[in-house]
C-alpha cells in the first residue's frame, strides 16, 4: 500500500479490501467474503478491477490517473500536458 499512500490523486478512493470489507460501500458488494489481499481503486461509483501485487496496483494507479485527467478535460475543456 505504499504506492497508495504516496498517490495523489484527487478524486480517487483506495480500499483495501481485506481491512474495510465491514464498511457499509457499495462498492464492497460481493466482495466482503475475499480473504486475498486487494485493493480496489474507484473513481466516483466506478472501480477498476481489483489489484493483487504491487505491480498491479502500480499499474491501476496510473490508469486511474489517465481516467481522472480524461474527466477533468471533459469538464474544463482543457486536456493537461502529458
Amino acid at each position: 500500500l505504499a504506492a497508495c499512500r504516496r498517490a495523489t490523486l484527487p478524486g480517487l478512493a483506495i480500499v483495501p479490501l481485506a481491512t474495510c470489507r465491514e464498511r457499509a460501500w457499495a462498492c464492497l458488494d460481493g466482495r466482503r467474503e475475499i480473504d486475498e489481499a486487494q485493493v480496489m481503486l474507484c473513481i466516483g461509483t466506478t472501480c477498476l478491477l481489483p489489484a493483487r501485487d504491487p505491480e498491479a496496483l502500480a499499474l491501476r494507479l496510473v490508469e486511474a490517473g489517465r481516467r481522472l485527467a480524461e474527466r477533468r478535460a471533459e469538464r474544463t475543456g482543457v486536456a493537461e500536458a502529458p
